[in-house]
């Protein structure tokens, strides 16, 4: 009788341990169910954008590709800068502008202005989160080696400037804030 009484807490504590599983199990469950709601909203939101920006694909200087975690806007052939300098060409200005416009107009950088975005946002605010609009820039330079009387010390500091000076043309026509 004596033994009967010191193990059965052994049935309790595991009850309670099975309880435990199953409301962790519960809560994942939940909780990827609310984050493959919003994923299905972005993805919505990314498609209908990518639409938005074909028209860009008449000109041969352009690709538009929806990728996995945005919008991939290629300038293909487009003479954007003289060799060895980090300043945008003006021939690259009419594509910039043209890119630029569709971008402020597009529905993802408008989202704030649609209600029907709203459920969106709430559902976003519940969790905490945030959403973040990017505009990233990966280019290449020059194959010519920098001279020696340049301001740039290598060719690696040559793209980064391009870079910067690519995105913040962009940014200023879509209007975008800069931070």
């Amino acid at each position: 009788m004596a033994r009967a009484k010191t193990t059965a807490w052994a049935l309790t504590f595991a009850d309670l341990t099975t309880l435990l599983l199953t409301f962790f199990v519960l809560l994942l469950v939940i909780l990827n169910d609310a984050e493959s709601h919003v994923d299905r909203w972005v993805n919505v939101i990314l498609d209908e954008t990518e639409k938005e920006l074909r028209p860009l694909q008449q000109s041969k200087l352009v690709e538009i590709e929806r990728v996995t975690k945005g919008i991939k806007i290629t300038l293909t052939g487009a003479k954007l800068f003289k060799s060895l300098s980090a300043d945008l060409s003006p021939e690259a200005d009419p594509i910039l502008v043209q890119i630029g416009g569709l971008i402020r107009t597009s529905t993802l950088m408008n989202l704030h202005t649609q209600p029907r975005w709203e459920p969106l946002f709430k559902m976003i605010a519940r969790s905490n989160d945030t959403l973040n609009i990017e505009l990233r820039c990966e280019g290449h330079t020059d194959d010519k080696p920098i001279p020696m009387n340049s301001k740039f010390r290598n060719n690696w500091e040559l793209s980064s400037a391009r870079s910067l000076n690519l995105v913040q043309r962009l940014s200023e026509l879509a209007e975008m804030d800069q931070h």
